[in-house]
């Protein structure tokens, strides 16, 4: 399965997540995406404007129903509009549509005999209470959906991986749970938890991902990953290109 985390202190928010993806059998592939941004513009006819954000999403659970839900939310929160009559602008009303596609996606894939659950963490700016809200929702094929807010400071795991990391976080050895999360990937405290941190916070109302040093110096060049792939010396991304941006370091004393 795998690990995620959302972490929440004093109005700022972090969503990681480790990169294992697990095939059954004892199969396991350390190239899964598992944290993404998602873009909406939602417009409101009774005002005339268009509130433009980036939401954050971080998954458990099967890979593909997944990856359906966060595809689908990428092409229709860019087409959606309050509803003038009875609709509100919101992070509830998102997480409701969110919650219904994973419901959706969920039941067609029992109806045609694939097995699937999955979990999630959803996080966005809510216009209506000014702040930043994170909901977890999931759906289980023999219990339905749930789908609850997870507010206040904190940290809160999904997966197969929460139970190793809670331990690991509540033994207070850890200054972030970025360090609790290395841990159970290091010492394989769960088969399905492995490869590289991959993260993003929110900069004011959006969400961004961002690459990750996760070597204990940020000299350590070998160390810097993005979405999973180690930056320096990895073939994959051509002679011609580097990848760019903001890297945390978590790991630096």
């Amino acid at each position: 399965m795998t690990l995620c985390v959302a972490w929440i202190r004093s109005g700022r928010t972090d969503l990681m997540s480790d990169s294992r993806l697990s095939f059954g059998s004892g199969i396991y592939i350390d190239v899964g995406l598992k944290v993404f941004e998602v873009r909406s513009s939602i417009k409101d006819a009774r005002t005339g404007n268009t509130r433009e954000s980036i939401l954050g999403l971080a998954f458990a659970g099967s890979a593909i129903h997944a990856m359906l839900v966060k595809d689908k939310l990428n092409s229709l929160l860019r087409h959606i509009t309050v509803n003038p009559i009875s609709g509100e602008d919101s992070m509830d009303a998102v997480s409701e549509m969110v919650e219904n596609f994973l419901r959706g996606i969920g039941e067609r894939f029992v109806a045609s005999g694939l097995p699937t659950e999955s979990v999630l963490f959803l996080a966005g700016f809510c216009p209506l209470q000014g702040i930043t809200r994170v909901f977890e929702i999931e759906y289980n094929q023999s219990s339905g959906t749930r789908r609850q807010e997870r507010a206040g400071d904190g940290c809160y795991a999904i997966g197969s991986g929460r139970a190793s990391f809670d331990l690991e976080w509540q033994s207070k050895r850890h200054r972030n749970p970025y360090r609790a999360l290395r841990e159970v990937i290091d010492k394989q405290l769960d088969p399905g938890v492995g490869g590289a941190i991959q993260c993003g916070h929110f900069e004011g109302s959006n969400f961004m991902l961002k690459g990750i040093v996760m070597s204990d110096d940020n000299k350590h060049l070998p160390g810097v990953f993005v979405a999973g792939e180690q930056v320096y010396g990895n073939t994959l991304f051509g002679s011609s290109y580097i990848p760019t941006g903001q890297f945390l370091a978590p790991f630096k004393d």
